[in-house]
C-alpha cells in the first residue's frame, strides 16, 4: 500500500483588510392583521424592488408523524409538487409563477410545512390565488402513491 499526501502552503497576505465602521440597521416596521377567513398575516416592507413574498405556513412535519406515518410529510410535500392542483399540475403554476417574474417552492420542515412564492409586486393577488388554490384543491395521483 502507498499513500499520497498533497501538502499546499498558501501564503499569508500582508495586506490588511480595510473594515470601515458598521452602518446602522433598523428592523423595519411590520404589520400584522387577519383577515375574514382567520388566516393571520405579516406584512414588512423590504427594500427598494418591487417584489413580494407570500409565505404559508402549516403547523405540521416530521415531528408530528406516527410511529406507522415515517416519511409521510414529506411524501405530502412531494405529492403536492409533484401533483399540483385539480385545476393545475405544477408545471403550470412554476410557469405561471415565472411568468410573474417570481418562483414559488414547497418545503417540510421537522414542525411545519411552507408553501412559499415570490413575484412582483403587482401579481401579489395572482399568486394568493395559486397559493390558496394548492391549499384548497391539492391534487394527490393515486399512481404516485401506490405501493
Amino acid at each position: 500500500m502507498c499513500f499520497y499526501f498533497v501538502y499546499l502552503r498558501t501564503r499569508k497576505s500582508k495586506r490588511r483588510r480595510l473594515v470601515g465602521k458598521p452602518k446602522d440597521f433598523k428592523i423595519p416596521e411590520k404589520k400584522q392583521g387577519q383577515l375574514p377567513n382567520g388566516l393571520k398575516t405579516t406584512m414588512v416592507q423590504f427594500g427598494a424592488v418591487p417584489k413580494v413574498t407570500v409565505q404559508v405556513i402549516v403547523k405540521t412535519g416530521n415531528v408530528h408523524e406516527g410511529p406507522e406515518q415515517v416519511w409521510l410529510a414529506d411524501l405530502t410535500g412531494d405529492l403536492l409538487r409533484e401533483g399540483g392542483t385539480t385545476t393545475m399540475n405544477f408545471k403550470t403554476i412554476s410557469k405561471k409563477v415565472a411568468g410573474m417574474g417570481g418562483d414559488i417552492f414547497v418545503n417540510v420542515g421537522l414542525d411545519q410545512t411552507f408553501i412559499t412564492g415570490s413575484v412582483l409586486s403587482e401579481f401579489t393577488p395572482d399568486l394568493i390565488k395559486i397559493i390558496s388554490d394548492m391549499i384548497q384543491n391539492p391534487k394527490f395521483p393515486e399512481s404516485e402513491s401506490e405501493d
